[in-house]
């Protein structure tokens, strides 16, 4: 006799649902891996048995995919305007946000710039910025959604391309405007202005020989980076930062992963910290050393010399400002002393007591460092570098 129950509609639905349950388990290989997984659990007994559930489900799970990248313009400590890039993964069927970086995007110009000029730059940098906003929420974004963040070539390969693509774009508008800036005037004004400069003996000569070259450097177009420029380089970062993360690995161990496929224990970097600042918008007469920096011997390990630096550097604030008074405490952007000098040997011989005082040896603890930084030594006018204060020296005589 028949069971009522396996009769009636209900249990048909149920016979058909558990068929293809049964079906899609079956296809998907639920019921293997679920023994297998018991079955190894068992064997090891772990302490925590979901935990360890969740990690052998997490290796035989989908990679991580870029879901989005995220854009938006902050500030730093100072005010100014930066490059923040966020990287969203699907990582097991949810959305993660696996990396957050910044990137400055003030552009690098000379300190003893006019007034007018460091405003401008202050502008472009803010403009430059929600440009970069803009390409990374739009082109960026679609360019790199769906990628896999662990594959750093392909992504830098992507981006380097698009990089080309935007930069073609923007040489091919600025070459379309030249034309028409030159067509406005009317030719007539450019020709008298060449005859009405005055004709007096040696000045007239002079005037003839010169401009050859600046009217040819005048008649070159502005091929400028494209706005906006340095989001390919804030994207890469964040990328690289967002791969690490998935693949539970430190940044360095990451980076060596990528072009080694085994990680090994390196040294960091030898660091090169900022001691004394001088220079041409310092106070004193020297200006050939604009920076000076120490770093510690090869083969230190880097925590003992970071530790030996920062002996060093508190020595040389305390003992200057008993000297020249608390101001002198004050430090530049870099961290360095802003001390006025009028020798540059005077600069290495404060930074060589102060090793000596802390028991330390320059031969044998540390070295110099020295950034001359020639572009703001050079008179562009007078072309010639000014050494110290009034001192012009032509580049033989460097």
């Amino acid at each position: 006799m028949a069971s009522p129950y396996a009769a009636s509609p209900r249990a048909g639905d149920l016979q058909a649902l558990t068929a293809k349950a049964l079906h899609y388990y079956s296809m998907n290989n639920v019921t293997v891996t679920i023994e297998d997984v018991l079955n190894k659990m068992f064997k090891d007994n772990p302490d925590d048995i979901h935990g360890y559930i969740a990690e052998y489900y997490s290796l035989i799970a989908k990679k991580p995919v870029i879901l989005k990248i995220k854009g938006r313009q902050v500030y730093d400590g100072k005010g100014r305007p930066t490059l923040q890039t966020d990287v969203y993964c699907k990582i097991n069927g949810h959305e993660k946000m696996m990396a957050r970086t910044a990137v400055a995007s003030v552009q690098s110009i000379s300190e003893n710039a006019s007034l007018d000029n460091l405003t401008a730059e202050d502008k472009r940098n803010t403009i430059d910025c929600g440009c970069a906003v803009d390409l990374i929420n739009d082109e960026i974004n679609s360019a790199i959604a769906d990628m896999d963040p662990c594959h750093q070539k392909y992504a830098d390969e992507i981006l380097r391309e698009l990089s080309k693509e935007l930069q073609l774009n923007h040489e091919r508008q600025l070459n379309e405007n030249v034309p028409e800036e030159a067509d406005d005037q009317p030719p007539s004004e450019v020709a008298p202005s060449r005859e009405k400069s005055p004709a007096k003996g040696k000045a007239d000569k002079k005037s003839a020989e010169k401009p050859a070259e600046k009217k040819e450097a005048a008649e070159v177009p502005d091929l400028s980076l494209y706005p906006g420029c340095n989001s390919i380089a804030a994207t890469s970062v964040a990328v690289l930062s967002a791969g690490a993360s998935c693949s539970k690995r430190s940044l360095l161990e990451h980076v060596q992963y990528l072009y080694s496929e085994s990680v090994s224990v390196k040294p960091l970097p030898t660091p090169m910290v900022g001691v004394l600042y001088s220079g041409k918008t310092a106070p004193g007469k020297q200006m050939l050393i604009k920076e000076l920096m120490i770093t510690p011997k090869p083969g230190i390990n880097i925590s003992k010399g970071l530790a030996d630096i920062g002996v060093v550097v508190r020595y040389m604030g305390n003992s200057m400002s008993q000297k020249a008074g608390i101001t002198i405490r004050n430090v530049t952007e870099s961290g360095c002393y802003c001390v006025p000098y009028d020798r540059s040997e005077l600069m290495l011989d404060a930074v060589s007591e102060a090793v000596s005082a802390c028991g330390y040896s320059v031969d044998d603890d540390f070295k110099f460092i020295i950034n001359c930084s020639a572009t703001d030594l050079f008179d562009q006018e007078k072309q010639k570098y000014e050494v110290l204060t009034g001192m012009l020296k032509s580049a033989d005589e460097m």
